[in-house]
């Protein structure tokens, strides 16, 4: 007589089911931490230039300041994991492309925090809705 090993929690290759929990507690907590990095690389200088910076809000760093604010109230403030998920990948690349579109041999510190944080909100939000159904 053959007995089933099979836990019944743990999934069994082609086999499907309807009422699976997705877990995206680490990309959510990804999203939300790479949104609050960035909005700090916001305030950090971009560019050092004779021993004057200019910091990141003073410039395009708004953009990046903006966006990182907006993905962050969405994603506290939203139930729906898609929407959350979207605005993580969406946010994360246009924080990347401002922060590369700056980086050049002035570049100061808040540049690479706000590209490292958009990459990091990018995979976040890639990874989360990789794992929807």
């Amino acid at each position: 007589m053959a007995t089933d090993d099979t836990d019944p929690t743990e999934a069994v290759v082609g086999q499907a089911s309807s009422s699976k929990e997705i877990d995206i507690e680490t990309e959510y907590k990804g999203i939300l931490l790479t949104a609050v990095i960035a909005i700090s690389g916001a305030f950090l200088p971009w560019y050092t230039i004779l021993g004057t910076s200019i910091r990141g809000f003073e410039g395009d760093g708004m953009i990046s300041l903006i966006v990182a604010a907006i993905v962050l109230a969405i994603v506290w403030f939203s139930n729906n994991e898609k929407r959350l998920l979207l605005a993580g990948i969406i946010g994360g690349a246009i924080i990347t492309f401002v922060g590369m579109y700056h980086i050049t041999g002035v570049s100061a510190m808040g540049v690479y925090v706000t590209v490292f944080a958009g990459l990091g909100m990018l995979v976040a939000g890639g990874s989360g809705y990789r794992k929807l159904p």
